[in-house]
């Protein structure tokens, strides 16, 4: 980032802690200069709770949801109450993306309430009802959507796990100028994917792509990823370490590492691993 951009630095989140509250400030597309050094921005909460922004228009994608009663964690309340009173990123236009409706990544409740404070805004979720927008089918499986500024192609993915593969489910590739970004919410990941992701992406490189666990503990999830070649592979889908009953943290940090010697660099973005105490959590931009 060049000498000298340290303090500007602590400014940044200063200023993303007060405005953005929960979410975990990440990363950005680009750093441009010392008055305007952001382009797209990323944001995570828990579970796979996204949120980008473009200084214009904001996508929150798997970011209303409960989840604590399996193991994972509900949306906060510091979240749930910007939402109500349209403080921060609510206060700017945002649409909502869902790869499908399990209660860890989508809660109709939450989701009544932001349609009924915020009418006319994009709320897409494979299986529901979509009469505020209409993907046009490109191929079989693979339909694109554009949501103000972004290019959303959605493919029809296999959720994770035996007993859950009919349910209606997608991984989305996001277009922002000239970043892509891969979202695979709890999709089985094979080679083959990559290939199609491969084709609407052309000789751009995926900037970001976002997998959880279980996906980087499969063979097939790794040959995607090897066949991918994202610029960087971002870890997501834990739960705050109090909600974590089922160990998800510790078993992540074991796969990254077993990863890492394999050659897939992946970095755990949840916030659990930056900000251990949830009364005090604030935005904070990791090292890398």
């Amino acid at each position: 980032w060049g000498r000298g951009f340290e303090p500007r630095l602590s400014l940044l989140i200063k200023r993303f802690s007060i405005c953005f509250g929960d979410l975990l400030f990440f990363c950005t597309a680009t750093i441009q200069g010392e008055e305007n050094c952001m382009e797209l921005q990323i944001y995570h909460s828990v579970n796979e709770g996204l949120y980008l922004w473009n200084g214009t228009s904001g996508l929150l994608i798997d970011g209303l949801h409960r989840g604590r009663e399996i193991g994972f964690s509900d949306t906060s309340e510091q979240y749930i109450c910007m939402m109500r009173q349209g403080r921060s990123f609510f206060a700017k236009p945002n649409d909502l993306l869902f790869t499908h409706i399990h209660e860890d990544h989508y809660d109709q409740a939450l989701v009544d309430e932001f349609q009924q404070r915020y009418p006319g805004r994009i709320v897409y979720a494979p299986g529901l009802d979509k009469d505020n927008i209409q993907p046009v089918v490109l191929e079989h499986g693979i339909a694109r959507m554009q949501i103000e500024e972004y290019e959303v192609y959605a493919f029809t993915t296999v959720h994770d796990g035996k007993i859950y593969e009919d349910e209606p489910h997608c991984s989305y590739l996001i277009r922002w100028k000239n970043r892509w970004i891969w979202v695979s919410g709890d999709a089985i990941l094979v080679p083959e994917l990559a290939d199609r992701i491969r084709t609407y992406t052309g000789q751009d490189n995926v900037w970001k792509a976002f997998v959880m666990v279980y996906q980087i503990s499969s063979e097939s999830g790794k040959a995607f990823l090897k066949k991918l070649a994202p610029e960087q592979i971002c870890l997501y889908h834990l739960p705050y370490p109090e909600d974590d009953r089922y160990h998800f943290c510790n078993l992540a940090e074991q796969k990254c590492r077993q990863c890492k010697a394999e050659g897939l660099p992946v970095k755990m973005i949840a916030s659990w691993n930056l900000r251990r105490n949830r009364n005090t959590r604030r935005a904070i931009l990791p090292p890398w």
